[in-house]
């Protein structure tokens, strides 16, 4: 009898199969593989930024040696180190771009690293002795347990400098305490010493703690001679129902200040005598004007009677000349005497409520 030997469909099904699998596991080491050097690239890259990062900062405060070291308060989180030689250098974190900016060098997150809470303080220790601390943490989705980020510590001592312009800066007897906003409830009021022309402009982060409908006057700032008369004016106070809060300039101008819901935070400025509202809207001004008394901050300086007090959270606001920054307030405590204030950047100045009533933080 003939015996014809061959592959039945069986044995062709369990060979299909056995070589499926092996594909499979095959293709999957290979899948495992690709994300393990993936995962180990990543890794490598945020290491490598970490160590650049830190090494470029502790290489300035080692060799330059740091003697002011400030919250520069950008809208960004920004801390500026004023060195011996009078030069000064920036670290900027924009939580939104996800960058950290030192001077001119720039790291930039991939799309699955995000910072977590960023802490920067500045603490006493002995007399003008201090010790600085930044802790920037970075985590990725892939190393939820591992913090690759910026984590600096330095020691130092504050010392008169002479910075690059020629000014001669002197440390503050007081330290100051950063804060998101400070608030007034109509009754405060900061005399800027600021005269105002047709050259002043502004640029101010606010929220009000009235609605628009309720105000009668709610000066944000402001100085005039009279109404409408050498002013230069922020107010939430709308006259008609066409304008929501109203800037006032020069003489006989008076503006839509687009201040929008008053109960969400505002965004606005004055540069060059182009006025820009919450929205976008804008107005090009024109005219020559003096104010006859000083800027205040949360009232109105009507020629030398403060009224028209506001109630509202300022979280920060420049002051320029032209293109010149003249001031630049942000929210502060101070220390020493717990006062809440806003701390001048510029003049290395502290400005707390001159009535008799002070700014709180809650």
């Amino acid at each position: 009898m003939k015996n014809n030997k061959g592959i039945t469909l069986v044995e062709m099904l369990v060979s299909f199969t056995l070589s499926m699998i092996l594909v499979i596991t095959m293709f999957q080491l290979i899948i495992n593989l690709k994300e393990l050097y993936q995962s180990s690239g990543i890794k490598t890259t945020l290491l490598n930024k970490q160590y650049l990062m830190t090494n470029k900062i502790y290489a300035d405060l080692n060799e330059k040696k740091a003697v002011r070291i400030e919250n520069c308060n950008d809208p960004v989180v920004c801390i500026e180190f004023t060195f011996q030689d009078g030069s000064t250098k920036k670290l900027e974190v924009d939580e939104i771009a996800k960058t950290i900016t030192y001077d001119s060098y720039t790291i930039k997150l991939d799309n699955n690293s995000y910072f977590q809470t960023i802490d920067v303080s500045t603490y006493y220790s002995i007399g003008t002795r201090k010790i600085f601390n930044a802790n920037i943490p970075i985590y990725n989705d892939l190393y939820k347990n591992t913090d690759f980020g910026i984590n600096i510590v330095y020691p130092y001592t504050e010392e008169e400098v002479i910075n690059n312009y020629g000014n001669k800066y002197v440390p503050p007897v007081e330290t100051y305490i950063s804060l998101p906003y400070v608030k007034s409830t109509g009754t405060q009021y900061i005399n800027t010493g600021i005269i105002a022309n047709e050259n002043t402009g502004f640029e101010i982060k606010f929220k009000t703690n009235n609605d628009i409908s309720n105000l009668t006057y709610g000066s944000i700032f402001g100085a005039r001679k009279a109404s409408v008369d050498n002013e230069l004016q922020l107010t939430t106070y709308s006259p008609s129902a066409a304008k929501r809060g109203v800037l006032r300039y020069g003489t006989n101008s008076e503006y839509d200040a687009d201040i929008g819901n008053v109960s969400e935070i505002q965004q606005v400025q004055l540069k060059n005598k182009v006025y820009t509202g919450n929205t976008g809207t804008t107005h090009n001004l024109s005219g020559t004007f003096t104010t006859p008394v000083p800027l205040t901050i949360f009232a109105l300086n009507n020629n030398g009677t403060i009224t028209q007090y506001g109630s509202l959270e300022l979280y920060y606001l420049k002051i320029y000349d032209g293109d010149n920054l003249i001031m630049n307030l942000t929210p502060a405590k101070s220390r020493e005497t717990n006062k809440i204030g806003l701390y001048d950047t510029v003049s290395k100045q502290f400005f707390t409520s001159a009535s008799s009533t002070e700014l709180i933080y809650e």
